[in-house]
């Protein structure tokens, strides 16, 4: 069987009814191994360890202002750094928000927020197949999520598999592709995000170190799933809040 064909029979773990409402879908225990697993936390190097972090009020009065700029500007780009004796401090969402609507942010050393801007970069050029159209927005095939299910594999299979997910996978682009990245509302947003973590789908917490080549397609499969059932949601949202505008006119 040809790899498109080994692809197009890789069946989800439940079938997925373009005509049914939200079905709540997520990764079956097949692949339990790989995701929801511990916390994944990134460390930083050691001299940037020692860097003494706001405490107390000044940290609580440091969020809070991060918090705010992000309502208003819907980035945390920009946002004041501080200055220690050891380094600067910056901030970084834990890609959550707070029952209170506010993005959940958190200290970091400088050194680590760039770190984790260059690695942005290069997940979004090594995921992007084609031309780069990039744009503020949700990654619907988060960067993260597919620098996972990379992991573990040679240059050659990363870049194989990058151009098998964005031509042989009918609803998956990958990277800053037209269809991948989708401008959201920021209640839909957290709504979004919320039902990827239900569904299995945190980046943090998976793991696919070992696994074979098929394997990751397999679960890439039943990721497409997922969000062909996530867009239900999204598309409900986007079109409550147009009959909310429509109905203030």
């Amino acid at each position: 069987m040809g790899k498109a064909n080994l692809i197009k029979h890789l069946a989800p773990h439940k079938a997925f009814d373009a005509n049914a409402p939200f079905q709540k879908l997520k990764i079956s225990n097949e692949f339990k191994g790989n995701v929801n697993q511990p916390y994944r936390r990134a460390t930083d190097s050691a001299p940037v360890d020692k860097v003494e972090k706001l405490k107390g009020e000044d940290s609580k009065n440091y969020l809070d202002m991060a918090k705010k700029h992000y309502a208003e500007k819907g980035t945390l780009e920009g946002v004041m750094r501080v200055a220690t004796p050891q380094g600067e401090i910056g901030v970084k969402s834990n890609s959550r928000f707070n029952k209170d609507g506010t993005i959940s942010v958190k200290q970091k050393t400088q050194t680590a927020v760039e770190r984790d801007k260059a690695n942005r970069v290069f997940n979004m050029e090594e995921q992007t197949f084609g031309t780069d159209e990039y744009k503020k927005g949700h990654h619907r095939v988060g960067l993260e999520l597919v620098e996972r299910v990379l992991e573990g594999l040679s240059d050659n299979d990363r870049k194989r598999f990058v151009k098998l997910l964005n031509t042989q996978y009918d609803s998956i682009t990958t990277g800053n592709g037209n269809k991948n990245i989708i401008p959201l509302p920021e209640n839909i947003h957290k709504m979004v995000h919320m039902r990827l973590r239900e569904a299995g789908l945190d980046p943090k917490k998976m793991n696919f170190n070992g696994a074979s080549f098929k394997d990751r397609l397999r679960f890439m499969r039943q990721v497409e799933y997922v969000l062909l059932d996530i867009d239900k949601l999204i598309s409900k949202g986007l079109e409550d809040a147009s009959d909310v505008l429509l109905a203030k006119k």
